[in-house]
């Protein structure tokens, strides 16, 4: 099934199958302060992760630090390296996670988390997930009741734990801060630290229980919430897609689409041959249509878990342009949801590398 799997994905490869601009018009962003805001937002959203990530993605080396003589607790220094790749103070790193958080309980995702001030504005930035174990394990999750609709469980769950865990601290920082200081509180994360962030700004400003307005900044999350569109709620999220990044279309039921449309891919009767030039990437004279099997495979008996789950909110799709010399912003507009739900290309060289950190900072 797994080499099915992949011979599906080279056939939506050479049959261009996926997300398409507008011919007739693309709906760029081009005002030069939201995009600095949304670079800005994306360092906040990535700060979280520790030292260890941030050097190992390259993003920081330990030439950075001037570490004290004797142990240096992990805790510390993943404050300090957060300090230094946003170039703050260390001071302004204002509360970060308690020892609970970071460990998962009853198999839930429990994200570590920094609270940070800068220029009045309180930015909640929520650690992702750091490896594809916790990725797998957190999709392959029920929905639940959310608010006005449906969230993803696990992820809705982790969003619980941490405004439980950071409540007290950011109360607490906004008691100190001047009422004139106190300009907005940014929730932001990465991966699935940006779904838990956009899932908790939508909890917070139906609220309202915040003497500050309440956004939410996420950069790759996967689809995460179900349920009426509300324009007053939602303003407030926004996230950023790069490229081909599969992150923002996985979901438990792409999954199935997937493997089911690789299980009727198999039973199409096409030869060794045939299916081997298929997985190769070659064109197979009246062979099967990708839009047909994926199509075929959503009306097959079964349940499909969160089957329409999408990203609330509005989105920002960074596309290559110019042989890649340019980066396109593309505004989504209403078609987030489309996007949303459209299969991850699964066998692009690129699109693992298009979630990582470095590649949303570059």
């Amino acid at each position: 099934l797994l080499f099915y799997l992949f011979a599906m994905g080279s056939l939506q490869r050479k049959q261009s199958v996926g997300f398409l601009l507008h011919r007739e018009r693309i709906p760029l962003v081009s005002a030069s302060e939201r995009l600095a805001e949304v670079q800005r937002w994306t360092r906040f959203a990535i700060a979280s992760y520790g030292a260890n990530l941030l050097v190992i993605t390259g993003l920081l080396s330990w030439s950075d630090f001037s570490w004290p003589e004797g142990s240096f607790p992990r805790r510390n220094r993943d404050k300090m390296a957060a300090a230094k790749f946003l170039d703050l103070k260390p001071e302004q790193i204002l509360a970060r996670s308690s020892a609970s958080m970071g460990k998962r309980r009853h198999g839930d995702f429990r994200p570590r988390w920094f609270l940070i001030e800068d220029h009045g504005e309180l930015l909640l930035s929520v650690r992702g997930s750091a490896n594809l174990d916790d990725i797998a394990i957190d999709l392959a999750c029920e929905n639940c009741p959310f608010l006005h609709g449906m969230a993803h469980e696990g992820i809705a769950n982790a969003a619980a734990a941490v405004w439980e865990d950071a409540k007290k601290p950011l109360l607490k920082a906004l008691n100190e801060l001047e009422p004139h200081q106190r300009t907005r509180l940014v929730i932001c994360g990465h991966s699935l630290g940006g779904a838990v962030a956009l899932l908790l700004g939508l909890q917070l400003r139906t609220e309202g229980s915040l003497p500050i307005p309440v956004l939410a900044f996420a950069a790759g999350p996967p689809p995460v919430f179900q349920g009426e569109a509300r324009p007053e709620l939602e303003e407030g999220l926004l996230s950023v897609i790069n490229g081909f990044d599969p992150v923002p279309h996985l979901s438990l039921a792409a999954a199935q689409r997937l493997l089911r449309a690789a299980a009727r891919l198999k039973g199409t009767g096409l030869s060794w041959a045939q299916s081997l030039g298929l997985f190769m990437g070659k064109a197979v004279p009246e062979g099967p249509s990708f839009r047909e099997l994926t199509a075929a495979s959503e009306a097959m008996p079964g349940r499909l878990e969160g089957s329409s789950l999408r990203i609330p909110g509005s989105a920002i799709w960074l596309v290559d342009a110019c042989g890649g010399r340019q980066v396109l912003a593309v505004d989504l507009e209403d078609r987030v949801p489309q996007f949303s739900q459209e299969l991850p290309e699964i066998t692009n060289a690129s699109s693992a590398l298009d979630h990582i950190m470095p590649a949303y900072i570059q």
